[in-house]
């Protein structure tokens, strides 16, 4: 018997089912959340370069979400709702206020009007199998919330334990949270943008 093996380029494979989008210039949600810690501890905020996917969680990530879009699809519509992916357009999903940008991931819509966003991720950190005791998840969905004038968040988390019988926990959490926790999460991160244009620095 004769064996070989080639790397296998999974990022080119997720590509095929969940095209990248193109990210626009300018100060991204996720951006500010990074930049907001950064300030916090007394670090040095920095442009991030290109993102390099070393371990390919990020390519889990993204097969996740491009599986759980269907799935999305189906409990909407158990709930007589309607159900809104970046398919045909990822445009349709692209968001932008008070200078602040965002790609949602899908929304949840009654009668045309959105009643929840819907943000999924996919991770091996314990800490993280709650999402709700994630800062930097809760920021991100309040901050799409107040973008789209809503106040729930869908949320579907796949979690990857890293130890133990090899086992995929699903959960879909639904997040509800206070008009006032909405409007000062985005109050925080206005506060982070204006700090970073006043010293001059481009994420």
């Amino acid at each position: 018997m004769d064996s070989a093996n080639i790397p296998f380029p999974l990022s080119e494979a997720i590509d095929l089912i969940d095209a990248p989008q193109d990210r626009l210039a300018g100060y991204h949600v996720t951006d500010l959340i990074r930049a907001s810690l950064l300030i916090s501890s007394g670090k040095v905020v920095e442009k991030r370069g290109p993102l390099v996917d070393d371990t390919g969680m990020m390519s889990l990530g993204r097969m996740w979400e491009a599986v759980i879009r269907p799935y999305s699809k189906v409990y909407c519509e158990r709930l007589g709702l309607e159900y809104q992916g970046p398919e045909p357009d990822n445009d349709m999903l692209r968001r932008e206020r008070d200078g602040i940008l965002a790609n949602l991931d899908g929304l949840a819509l009654k009668d045309g009007r959105s009643i929840a966003i819907i943000e999924a991720k996919l991770t091996t950190s314990k800490n993280n199998s709650v999402p709700t005791n994630y800062y930097n998840w809760m920021a991100q969905v309040k901050a799409y919330c107040y973008m789209e004038g809503v106040r729930q968040a869908w949320f579907p988390l796949c979690f990857l334990p890293r130890s133990g019988a090899p086992m995929a926990i699903t959960k879909m959490w639904l997040i509800g949270f206070e008009q006032h926790e909405v409007d000062e999460n985005w109050q925080a991160l206005l506060s982070t943008k204006e700090y970073l244009i006043r010293e001059g620095i481009e994420l």
